[in-house]
């Protein structure tokens, strides 16, 4: 009898640890890989959202049903944050300087792919080694070959040819196994591991989870659109739009009066607080959707908890 009631409760307390360890990380056990560019190997490093480093837990601050992390930019004092440079319709704002502390950690994605074609797209740094961008820009059916990207660097506060801080190449991507398998749009993130700390000199944006709705929400998106306000010649310029989230739900966010262009995939959607700087709460995915009604609108990948703690975990990693 002894012997029984000792295995009911060793029982109830394993499930009590289990249940405590899905609440305290929200575990929702998607594996994330590890795709070396070099080896061109993928290895399983782990699920997503789950962390036992306390050092990352200094990087965050936990406030009621949300957590965030605070900007980093590089403490210089906030001059006037955009020099605009308005194209003839107000569909999108081109930047006329990028180096003020929102925009510098905005990068430009330049890849090439085992097809041989040369790809774009739009990330930011979430600390010294790393990015932050959709899968869709790294791992793609396009590409050919095993669907990854062959090489690839990337380029912050680029603007029209002009690299004020240079360069970093691509070593690693860090994906999710639901995309890896199924291009499942929930999914549709991925994390650049970088071969220098490019992010000391630009710092990184604030991060932000939150339970509650956003709706109504004011937001902002840098990004380098391929062809802004559809002109016939390629852009390289970053440019910028403002609006509000007009639908939230758990992974998906949407406005109706951002606009936006190819080429933005990955860009931050931002927010402004006094308690974090500029931060990022979700990444645009995709661009002038329109539903049954004829409405357009854009549409991007929320930033859940277990996505925030993946890419907080890269706020003091350094090569």
């Amino acid at each position: 009898m002894k012997k029984v009631f000792s295995m009911f409760c060793i029982l109830i307390i394993t499930v009590l640890i289990t249940l405590n360890l899905n609440a305290s990380t929200n575990i929702s056990l998607v594996l994330k890989v590890r795709y070396d560019l070099s080896k061109q190997q993928v290895e399983k490093i782990g699920y997503s959202g789950y962390t036992n480093d306390l050092t990352n837990k200094s990087f965050t601050v936990k406030g009621e049903n949300c957590e965030y992390s605070i900007e980093n930019n590089l403490n210089e004092v906030e001059d006037n944050p955009i020099a605009y440079v308005k194209y003839p319709t107000d569909a999108l704002t081109a930047l006329g300087r990028t180096t003020n502390s929102r925009f510098r950690n905005t990068v430009y994605i330049s890849s090439i792919a085992p097809n041989g074609s040369s790809y774009r797209g739009t990330g930011f740094m979430i600390g010294p080694s790393a990015v932050a961008t959709l899968a869709h820009n790294v791992f793609n059916s396009d590409y050919g070959g095993n669907y990854f990207i062959k090489s690839g660097t990337v380029f912050p506060g680029y603007n029209d040819g002009n690299t004020p801080y240079g360069s970093a190449k691509i070593k690693n991507i860090i994906v999710y196994t639901p995309w890896l398998e199924n291009f499942d749009k929930d999914y549709d993130l991925a994390i650049l591991e970088l071969d220098s700390n490019i992010g000391d000199k630009v710092g990184w944006l604030g991060l932000r989870y939150q339970e509650e709705s956003y709706i109504g929400t004011a937001v902002n998106i840098s990004g380098f659109p391929k062809h802004p306000n559809n002109f016939n010649v390629e852009s390289m310029l970053m440019c910028f739009t403002k609006g509000t989230i007009s639908l939230s739900t758990e992974r998906v966010l949407r406005s109706n009066n951002t606009k936006t262009q190819g080429g933005m995939s990955g860009a931050p959607v931002c927010i402004y607080s006094e308690d974090s700087g500029n931060t990022v709460i979700a990444l645009h995915r995709a661009t002038a959707i329109v539903n049954s009604t004829g409405e357009e609108f854009n549409t991007f990948l929320r930033i859940t908890k277990p996505f925030f703690w993946d890419l907080v975990a890269y706020r003091d990693i350094r090569v």
